[in-house]
């Protein structure tokens, strides 16, 4: 996780800051602090191992850093939910953010195999291919702490109410 909150170049680091800022504000108001939160360190977690997965394959010895990974997943499902919000990019060509995120996705995967260009291209498509994948399958990500929480919640109801039988007396009167 901790690659997505570190930055070689400052205007990369500016740009993901200003997206995430923009899109992250519509997300976190569609499924709330706490989704968003886990929903976006997810994508950092996804597309680095996208990015990891993507260098092993083809025997490419070089690191990743920078939060645009997760900053992909979350203009992906901006762009599901929001398409025809419109997003000026690099701050003079006015997009539907639909198309935006086509050009971004469409022009990483050009790059992608271009081996020195100095950008994580394989964590920008493994960020936007979760991004996709959580808004088509309608995936929601503290339902699944809750969901791993729950055999231990029972255990520790079941432990409360056996205590609370043996401190159970029953009064009888003489």
């Amino acid at each position: 996780v901790t690659y997505g909150f570190v930055h070689s170049d400052l205007w990369h680091l500016l740009f993901n800051m200003l997206l995430l800022w923009f899109l992250g504000k519509m997300i976190e108001g569609t499924y709330g602090s706490k989704e968003f939160l886990l929903f976006y360190l997810a994508g950092v977690v996804v597309s680095g191992l996208g990015h990891v997965l993507f260098q092993l394959a083809m025997h490419i010895p070089n690191g990743v850093i920078g939060a645009s990974g997760g900053v992909f997943a979350v203009t992906v499902l901006a762009a599901r939910h929001y398409p025809m919000t419109m997003l000026r990019v690099m701050f003079i060509f006015p997009m539907p953010l639909w198309m935006a995120a086509t050009l971004f996705v469409a022009l990483d995967t050009l790059y992608l195999m271009s081996q020195h260009s100095g950008v994580a291209h394989a964590a920008h498509l493994g960020g936007a291919a979760f991004g996709y994948l959580y808004y088509q399958y309608h995936w929601r990500i503290s339902n699944l702490f809750v969901a791993l929480s729950a055999p231990w919640d029972a255990f520790r109801l079941k432990r409360k109410l056996k205590r609370r039988e043996h401190e159970l007396q029953i009064f009888e009167p003489n």
